[in-house]
């Protein structure tokens, strides 16, 4: 026997888009202005389906969210193991699927100009006909558009609102993320952390009028392997530069310049044809060394590693075997080292026989 059909429970779209409405209007009023950061593969692998040491978040999305820890972070917490502290917060983000579609799920187009825009402002280009986009965000020359009237030229462009104006050089089709996935981030603008998404469970409403209506993002606090994170929002920027595990190298005296922060450094006779690239954490030209971060490859010894807007050029040291693999395992999660120099610290292994003397 079939259901009865003047009771239609499960796929009235008039009920469906007002119940849409008004979980939105909800996390509106009782949410944040998190952002959200897709995750770019470079070096994917295809048995663990990541990419941690190489992998980058280029774009963030602002996007309203509710936190539905309500009593505080869960998990494990903050707690002392035999090897040090280790802090375990996990926290849900619950976004209205409709939002996440209008603000993720849509092609944008990647515009380098010669200026910054206001974000929600509507840029015009100088084609014929002209095209339109909404500004998403935009810091250095990076501008990023969505709900675009077609492909943006290089040429002139004018902000509708301010009337601000600037110069396309490039522009670049963005495709959208479908929906949340793991190993993406989360920026909680209220603690000021990137926490990684565990597990995306779309069905904690289960089916109401027929529709899955929420995203519950299960996260966890952000670890960095050295990823790289150049959003253009500064503080997000900031914090992915601070939070990076980075990698320190010896560099022989005599070089020149000063290598800054976050600046990209490589191998090679010029940058297009790099043997490496990565990022600067820190330098120091008193005892010369540079820890680096996102490192493409392996820097070779005694070959010099310049910066690619700072000009400095300093050479790495010549490792020995040993001394590679140490500075292999560090960009890894691998402690292996750390915990056998600090066991070093405490047990003295040249103890012939440690229970008495004979």
């Amino acid at each position: 026997m079939a259901t009865r059909s003047i009771f239609n429970n499960t796929s009235s779209a008039i009920e469906q888009n007002t119940l849409e409405n008004l979980i939105t209007e909800s996390i509106q009023i009782y949410g944040v202005d998190n952002y959200y950061l897709p995750q770019t593969l470079a070096n994917s692998n295809s048995l663990f389906g990541e990419d941690s040491g190489t992998s980058s978040y280029n774009i963030a999305y602002p996007l309203e969210m509710y936190v539905k820890n309500v009593d505080g972070f869960e998990g494990e917490g903050e707690f002392v193991q035999q090897f040090g502290v280790e802090i375990r917060d996990q926290v849900t983000f619950s976004v209205a699927v409709n939002r996440f579609n209008t603000e993720v799920n849509t092609t944008q187009q990647k515009l380098t100009i010669n200026n910054t825009f206001t974000a929600g402002n509507i840029l015009r280009d100088s084609g014929s006909p002209q095209k339109f986009g909404t500004v998403v965000q935009s810091a250095d020359t990076v501008t990023i558009v969505k709900n675009t009237s077609g492909t943006f030229i290089n040429g002139a462009v004018t902000d509708m609102q301010d009337g601000s104006t600037g110069t396309i050089s490039a522009v670049e089709s963005i495709s959208g993320v479908t929906k949340p996935r793991e190993g993406d981030l989360i920026w909680f603008a209220t603690t000021e952390q990137l926490w990684k998404i565990q597990f995306v469970e779309d069905e904690s409403i289960f089916y109401q009028l027929g529709k899955l209506l929420i995203y519950d993002l299960q996260c966890e606090l952000f670890e960095s392997q050295g990823e790289l994170i150049d959003t253009g929002v500064s503080a997000i920027d900031t914090f992915g530069q601070t939070v990076a595990k980075g990698t320190t190298f010896e560099l022989n005296a005599g070089g020149s310049g000063t290598f800054t922060d976050g600046e990209t450094v490589y191998q090679g006779d010029n940058f297009g044809a790099a043997t490496m690239t990565a990022l600067v954490k820190s330098f120091s030209s008193s005892a010369p060394s540079i820890e680096l971060y996102n490192i493409s490859a392996f820097p070779a010894g005694n070959a010099a590693i310049k910066g690619n807007t700072s000009g400095a050029n300093w050479t790495v040291n010549v490792l020995t075997a040993a001394e590679i693999e140490e500075k292999e395992m560090e960009q890894t999660e691998a402690d292996n080292f750390q915990i056998e120099e600090t066991a070093d610290d405490l047990i003295d292994f040249t103890e012939s026989n440690p229970f008495g003397d004979f």
